[in-house]
């Protein structure tokens, strides 16, 4: 496996684990069901992208990076802050929509860096960013 490839698939993971602590973290604070439903699929889907990652990246003998528990406090921290004042479902739904836009752009730029990594590795990339395109799209309704 050549290195964009590992650093790609490596960038999927990040950003799929980056998306299930967020989940995890805003879940028990939404009490509409159809969006609790939502948010949890968004999560089955982070899921699925960490181990597709994790299955690509052990076929070349290659780890996933841990995301830094300091990062992982801040973004926990922000989500506490942002849902201290407004914990509606519309304020929830932003949050989670603002979190997926941000996954695009990164996962984008990634692509872009990582021009010489495999189909494979690509086309993993691209299934994130059609995963938080849809869920921005459902989301929308809770608007």
């Amino acid at each position: 496996m050549s290195q964009q490839n590992e650093d790609l698939i490596r960038e999927i993971h990040k950003a799929a684990t980056s998306g299930l602590e967020a989940v995890e973290t805003i879940l028990p604070k939404i009490q509409r069901p159809q969006l609790r439903r939502e948010v949890e699929r968004q999560g089955s889907q982070y899921k699925h992208l960490i181990s597709r990652s994790e299955e690509m990246l052990q076929k070349s003998q290659a780890l996933p990076e841990k995301s830094p528990p300091l990062q992982r406090a801040v973004m926990w921290g922000a989500i506490q802050m942002n849902t201290l004042a407004d914990a509606s479902s519309e304020h929830m739904a932003e949050i989670m929509i603002n979190g997926s836009n941000m996954g695009i752009v990164e996962m984008t730029k990634q692509l872009n860096r990582f021009q010489e990594a495999d189909a494979g590795a690509k086309r993993l990339a691209e299934e994130f960013i059609r995963g938080e395109q849809r869920h921005i799209e459902e989301l929308k309704h809770y608007l």
